[in-house]
């Protein structure tokens, strides 16, 4: 059996044993799951979602949700993924309202498509706030590899009305309030590929203090997403006039096969409040080492050494 499918493996049997200890120690919570919701009509396939939300408990008022984009090079992937599903449902089970994104890939439409998509999918969340009871100045988005990439272009790129696309909800802003990203490729790195030739499709273009609160985790052995460029973002990011707080040797579970020391940066405005900040704290719970949770089973930023 190769490298790959045992890594498969062992990624869907942790997944489906976390998944069965949540359904256990949630027995009396009901959450209310829809699958293949279009955000936009079109001949496209891609352009659907799926919702969960709480059904019985919760915030009576409006809710906080969380956007999850999946990864895959921007060419594979899918929001039915085990560990995409598993945060859809873990989420829905602390309270959030949780939306799962396809995108287009680059097989069936160039970049910035892919950034298109989930800049749509957001305006839709908007525009349906009300009926969905979320409160749309509590949106975040969490996304890994690929996923983090566009998680990260949410967060800084609202005022490029170019990446809107043609899609509907124009009206509405792709903004979000926070964004969580897990090995995210801020820039290419190499200038031979044309993507590189377009810094306005790449974090690394957006150095502006309108951004969103960011959460960073980067491997610092990920030979794909290399370290050296996340942290050359986070660099520019502190010359814009944003705060970076380092927190190193955060254990967290990863389904590949090389060493991953996570190495956690937050990225957020000095008068940035601490309700945001929250969130994207929130968002990584699921990923980070029970001993970093505090007794009510939620992020301790305190313990996580997040805030100096």
């Amino acid at each position: 059996m190769s490298i790959i499918s045992n890594l498969m493996k062992k990624a869907l049997i942790i997944a489906f044993m976390a998944l069965a200890n949540i359904l256990v120690t949630n027995a009396q919570k009901r959450i209310e799951l829809t699958s293949d919701i279009p955000y936009r009509t079109g001949e496209s396939k891609s352009w659907v979602l799926d919702i969960a939300s709480p059904a019985n408990f919760g915030e009576e008022g409006l809710r906080p949700a969380i956007v999850i984009v999946h990864g895959g090079a921007w060419s594979a992937g899918s929001k039915t993924d085990a560990v995409y599903r598993d945060l859809l449902i873990y989420y829905a089970l602390q309270g959030y309202v949780t939306l799962s994104v396809e995108y287009r890939f680059v097989q069936e439409a160039p970049f910035p498509a892919c950034i298109s998509d989930v800049k749509c999918a957001v305006r839709w969340l908007k525009a349906h706030a009300k009926e969905l009871r979320v409160d749309p100045e509590r949106i975040g988005v969490y996304g890994h590899s690929a996923g983090a990439h566009l998680s990260l272009m949410l967060a800084c790129s609202a005022d490029n009305k170019e990446l809107e696309g043609d899609g509907p909800w124009q009206e509405f802003s792709s903004s979000v309030t926070c964004a969580a990203a897990g090995a995210p490729p801020t820039e290419i790195g190499n200038p031979n590929i044309p993507w590189a030739k377009h810094p306005e499709w790449w974090p690394i273009g957006y150095f502006t203090p309108k951004a969103a609160p960011m959460l960073i985790l980067q491997g610092y052995e990920d030979p794909l997403v290399r370290e050296k460029l996340t942290t050359d973002y986070v660099q520019k990011m502190q010359k814009a006039g944003w705060t970076a707080v380092k927190a190193e040797n955060v254990d967290a579970p990863v389904f590949t096969d090389f060493p991953m020391t996570m190495e956690c940066r937050i990225l957020r405005k000095i008068d940035e409040s601490e309700e945001g900040y929250y969130i994207v704290a929130e968002i990584v719970n699921i990923l980070v080492d029970e001993k970093y949770l505090g007794e009510d089973g939620k992020p301790d930023v305190s313990k996580m050494g997040l805030i100096t």
